[in-house]
This record gives C-alpha cells, sequence and structure tokens, in this order.
C-alpha cells in the first residue's frame, strides 16, 4: 500500500502543477495588463462611426436593412469582447470584423460570424485575445419587421479560472501518464488502451458540446431516449427545453454558445426553464420499438439524472454520457474477444466520427458496437485453434448481440448470414451444422422483414419530409421498373464515394453539425498501415479466399442496401445522385472489409509490444487534439 502511495503521490503533484501552470498560461496576458487595462471597461461611447444605425436613449437602433457600427480602440488589449442587445430575430447573426496590427505592425483584420442560440437573447460574448485597434458589428435584417438595438458594449479582461478547462488538462495528463508509465511495459493490451483514449476524449467531447443539437438528428434521437425514460406514463416539459426534441430554432445547429460564459448561459438559461418555465409540452412515454435497443442506455442516464434531480443540462449531459459509458464498455469486450484485426477495430472505433457519435445521441453508437461485439465473439468460435469444435451456446450469444445491434438498422440483417463461411468441420457433426445454417437464415429472414414489411405496408413512411419530391412509394417502383438502370446509379454513386466512406474523411472526419476534425491524409495512411500490418494469425485459422468471397459478397449487400433505403425516402423520384448516405453508415460494416482487405501483405521488423504502443499513441494524438478543438469551440 505504502508502495503505491508513493507512486501515486508524485504524480498527482505533477498534475496539479499542470493544471496551475496551464491556467496561468491561458489567463498570463491578462495578468500582466496594467490595473487601467484590466477588468472590464464599458466602451459604449467609444462608438466612431455608425451606418443604418440611430442613436437612441438606450444605445444605438438598427433602422435600415443592413447596420454597420465601429468602436474606435486604439490598440487597446481586449481579451473579451461583449455587446449587450435586444432582437425580435429568432436566430442572431451578427459579422464582426477586428482590425489589429501583427507583429510587423501591419494592420490585419480577424473576421468573426457571431451567431447566438435563440436562447441568448440579451447578450453575446466574443473572444478577442489581442491587441485591438478597432471593432466592427454588422447585421442584416432578414424581415422588414425585425427589431434590432445594441444597447451597450463593454471590453472583459479578467482572469478566468475555468473548472472545464482544468478537468480536460486533468483528463489528458492523466493519459499522458499512464502512456508514460506503460512505455516499457512487457506486454501492450490494445482494448485497454482504446478505452483509456476514448475515455479521455469522449469525456472531453461531452463536456464540450452545448445543451443543443449537434450531431446527425440529435434532436429526434434525445426526443425518443427521452420518452423512454419516462415510461409508463409521460411529463409536462417547458417549452424551451422541449425546443431541443424538435427541429426548431432553439436547437438550431449553426447557432451556438462559442465561448465559456455563453455555454454557462445557456445552461442556466435552460435549467431555470425546465424547472419553473410553462410546462405546456405533453412528453408521452414510449419504448420506440425497434430503436429500444438503440437508445435504452441514454434513457436509462436520462432517468437517473432526473431522478436524483439535476439541471436539465446535467440531464442532457448524463444521457450522453451513458452513451459514451455503454460504446466503450461493448467496444473494449469486441476488442479484447476478437482474434484477428485486434488494431483494426480499435482504430474504426476511436477515430474522431465514432467517438463524436458515441456522445451524441444517436442509435448509431449501439449499433456499431454491439455488432461489432456479435462478429468478435463469432469470429473467436470460428478461427480459435484451441478450439475443437464450436460451442452453439457461444455462437449464440454472438448471434444475441448482432440481432441486437441490428434491430435499430436491419440493413445490417445480411451480416447474420457471416456463419455461411464457417467450414463445418468446425461443428461437431454435419447436422449440427445444418441446424445453425437454417437458424442463422431465419434470424435473416426475420431482421429483413422489420426492414421490408413496414415498407410495403406503408411505403410513404419511409419519405423524408425534409426532402422535397420524396415519394417512397413511387421510387420503389422506379427501382422495379429500370432494375438495370438503378444498378448502374448505385455502382456509380458506390464507386465514387469508396475511398472515402471506407477509409477516407467521410468515414471518420466528419462530426456532424460541427467542423470536419484534422488529418485528412495522416488517417487514411494509418488506416492503410493498419489493414496491411493487423493479420497476424497465431493460433488461429486462417479465412482463405473462398471465405473472403463469401464476406465480400455480405458487405457489398450491406452497402446496396444502405444506398437503396437512401435512395427511397431521401432521393427525389429517379435521381441519378443519390444523397443523404453518410459515412458513419459504413461503420458496422468496416472490420468485416478490413479483414477480407487484410493479409500478409508486410512484414513488420518491430516488436510487437512497440509497434502496438506506437499505434495507441497515434490513436491518442488524433483523438485528443480533435477533442481539444471541440473544447477550444465551445469552452474558452
Amino acid at each position: 500500500m505504502a508502495d503505491k502511495v508513493k507512486k501515486i503521490f508524485p504524480r498527482l503533484i505533477f498534475l496539479i502543477c499542470v493544471c496551475l501552470v496551464v491556467e496561468i498560461l491561458c489567463n498570463i496576458k491578462v495578468m500582466t495588463l496594467d490595473k487601467k487595462e484590466s477588468g472590464e471597461h464599458i466602451i459604449t461611447e467609444a462608438v466612431s462611426e455608425k451606418e443604418g444605425f440611430e442613436k437612441k436613449e438606450e444605445g444605438y437602433e438598427l433602422e435600415e436593412s443592413t447596420g454597420t457600427i465601429k468602436w474606435e480602440l486604439n490598440d487597446r488589449y481586449v481579451d473579451k469582447f461583449i455587446y449587450y442587445f435586444k432582437s425580435t430575430k429568432e436566430l442572431m447573426s451578427t459579422q464582426i470584423r477586428v482590425g489589429y496590427k501583427n507583429g510587423f505592425g501591419k494592420e490585419e483584420i480577424m473576421e468573426i460570424n457571431d451567431a447566438n442560440p435563440q436562447v441568448l437573447s440579451t447578450k453575446s460574448v466574443v473572444n478577442i485575445n489581442k491587441n485591438v485597434s478597432w471593432i466592427t458589428l454588422t447585421i442584416n435584417k432578414e424581415r422588414d419587421d425585425e427589431e434590432f438595438q445594441i444597447l451597450a458594449a463593454k471590453i472583459k479582461n479578467n482572469v478566468l479560472i475555468n473548472p472545464l478547462r482544468i478537468l480536460m488538462t486533468l483528463l489528458i495528463g492523466i493519459l499522458f501518464v499512464t502512456a508514460w508509465d506503460s512505455r516499457k511495459a512487457s506486454r501492450i493490451r490494445i482494448e485497454v488502451g482504446f478505452a483509456l483514449i476514448a475515455s479521455v476524449a469522449g469525456i472531453i467531447m461531452a463536456i464540450s458540446l452545448p445543451t443543443n443539437k449537434v450531431g446527425w438528428d440529435e434532436e429526434t434521437h434525445f426526443k425518443w431516449a427521452y420518452e423512454i425514460s419516462v415510461w409508463p406514463g409521460g411529463e409536462m416539459v417547458s417549452s424551451q427545453p422541449a425546443g431541443q426534441m424538435a427541429v426548431t430554432t432553439y436547437n438550431w445547429p449553426y447557432n451556438q454558445p462559442e465561448t465559456y460564459e455563453e455555454k454557462v448561459e445557456l445552461n442556466n438559461t435552460l435549467d431555470d426553464m425546465y424547472s419553473n418555465g410553462d410546462h405546456a409540452v405533453p412528453v408521452a412515454g414510449r419504448l420506440h420499438k425497434m430503436y429500444f435497443t438503440g437508445l435504452v442506455y441514454q434513457a436509462i442516464g436520462i432517468k437517473l439524472a432526473r431522478g436524483i434531480g439535476l439541471p436539465f443540462h446535467y440531464m442532457f449531459l448524463a444521457g450522453r454520457l451513458a452513451g459514451l459509458v455503454m460504446y466503450i464498455t461493448i467496444m473494449s469486450l469486441a476488442i479484447y474477444f476478437i482474434p484477428i484485426g485486434k488494431k483494426c477495430l480499435a482504430f474504426i472505433g476511436v477515430m474522431p466520427t465514432s467517438l463524436f457519435i458515441a456522445i451524441c445521441y444517436s442509435y448509431d453508437t449501439a449499433v456499431m458496437a454491439f455488432i461489432s461485439l456479435g462478429i468478435a465473439l463469432l469470429l473467436r468460435e470460428w478461427l480459435d485453434k484451441e478450439k475443437e469444435n464450436i460451442e452453439l451456446k457461444n455462437m449464440f450469444i454472438a448471434y444475441c448481440c448482432l440481432a441486437w445491434g441490428t434491430l435499430p438498422k436491419a440493413i445490417y440483417a445480411p451480416i447474420a448470414l457471416i456463419g455461411y463461411a464457417i467450414p463445418e468441420e468446425r461443428f461437431k457433426n454435419k447436422k449440427q451444422a445444418r441446424i445453425f445454417k437454417i437458424c442463422i437464415t431465419l434470424l435473416f429472414i426475420m431482421l429483413m422483414a422489420s426492414f421490408i414489411i413496414p415498407q410495403l405496408l406503408n411505403p410513404g413512411a419511409r419519405t423524408d419530409a425534409r426532402v422535397q419530391g420524396t415519394d417512397g412509394a413511387s421510387q420503389m417502383g422506379m427501382i422495379i421498373g429500370h432494375v438495370f438502370v438503378y444498378a448502374k446509379v448505385l455502382l456509380k454513386n458506390v464507386w465514387d464515394s469508396l475511398g472515402s466512406y471506407t477509409i477516407g474523411e467521410g468515414t471518420y472526419l466528419l462530426m456532424g453539425h460541427l467542423e470536419m476534425s484534422g488529418y485528412k491524409y495522416l488517417i487514411p495512411i494509418m488506416a492503410v498501415l493498419v489493414i496491411v500490418t493487423d493479420q497476424i494469425y497465431d493460433n488461429v485459422y486462417e479465412i482463405n479466399m473462398k471465405q473472403k468471397i463469401w464476406l465480400s459478397v455480405l458487405i457489398m449487400g450491406m452497402v446496396a442496401m444502405i444506398w437503396t433505403a437512401l435512395y427511397i425516402s431521401f432521393n427525389e423520384i429517379g435521381a441519378t445522385s443519390i444523397q443523404g448516405v453518410q459515412g458513419r453508415y459504413y461503420h458496422p460494416l468496416l472490420i468485416l472489409l478490413y479483414i477480407v482487405l487484410g493479409g500478409r501483405y508486410i512484414t513488420v521488423n518491430i516488436e510487437k509490444r512497440k509497434f502496438d504502443y506506437l499505434f495507441l499513441v497515434m490513436c491518442a494524438i488524433i483523438t485528443c487534439t480533435t477533442a481539444e478543438k471541440v473544447f477550444v469551440t465551445f469552452c474558452v
């Protein structure tokens, strides 16, 4: 015990010192200012120019369709620029230009699009962090009846001890210390490394994101998770928090808090509305049938947070974190059990898009995790040389995982047919093999039925109202009547996106309504290296060419179903370009694809322990810097 304390104590001191240094460095400019410059200073009277604005008793009012107002600051340091306003605009957006001198004394201009959420309707806080010559603010009326008035403006140069930044620093510090301690370990466990990296980066991203829609269709998935959490029965929810459950101006994804102060203000407002608002919106408790398996984890997080009386924004965060915990747990088990392609699966699971989905409200999180676990368990039974025969109870567990993950998205139903690739000699006898294949065929039929029958009974149900000119029934008729034409359209669209959706930015860099993550070229290079180096057949049977061909057929079948499902629901009748398909839909297929493509093409003359360590370090750099970028966007 004493030895453990002696080991932990200096590391704890180190982490505390790092947090202190980071906070000092982030505040060093403000801390070194003259007393006259530090603090908060009203600059309302520093207005030098105005176009379209009229001076009123209380500030400046926009009188024309476009207005610009300018503040002269004469090279004063500005950490944060704050302006107070009154507006009838639902989504307030201004263009801010900041003039400053660079190191050579030449004036440059920084342009900022300040797009506030509807809930932040009284003030805006903008990060500047420069010695400023002047600031201009420009705003446009979208309708004649809109009103906008600037009430006041000020500079804020205060020391800010950011608790979220301290938490981020601690988490990254823990990851660094752990990596340093494990550099000379006799064995590097990929699943442990994955869990640690995903936990650190995932928590940073989760606490950084605003209490608002940022992921794909997140408002719908949050609504379903909330409805599961209040089942049975229901609840009356206030209007603004309920706005997070629908496509409304309250959660418009391109108007987000962009500073720590705005994030806190948004949370406080939603918390107050949730507790003390109008309680006018009914939310009925429902289990949502097929989607239940994908959203029950977030629902549990919401229910626990509600049960202990946490405010709305903590409840929203609890749902996100619950999804992350489930994802990391199940994916870690999948990486542990899979006999080949451990680094491939870890790579797929820890990249920016994958982790981003894991911390958003989405059933894709469960789909990816449980299908991966099912594949891992199935391959373990199939390929493990230490097992004389396949154990059916273990296969049953594997297929339960596959079914659980497939239920929210039955387009992955062909994955049930992986079992056809297992040679008969792996079973106790031919009878057992036949019974197994009959069972997985029936499972495949049932999963497909959950996708096809609702479409046949109600063809219009899969029509997406967001796209004009769509009609599911008519589109299906078009496909059936022009099979070869549609086949050509399908192949062209799949081929054009193949690189992006398998190893590139489409599958690994996109982050919902946020900007793409970095490493546009590094990630595809890493993906290729992992594919060609990760299949080492120690103590496992090798997948032969015939089996790879069958797996390829299944992959192509699922790809065709993905594109066809979106063609029916999200595209105009007879369109030749298929819209709506995203790389994230390929995630459950990638491990099979990488296994099919992989092999002993390259011999790595590096000790396995060192190679695994290098792999995890690269994953940590990519993922944690992406998480830090998300943090800076919303929490500084």
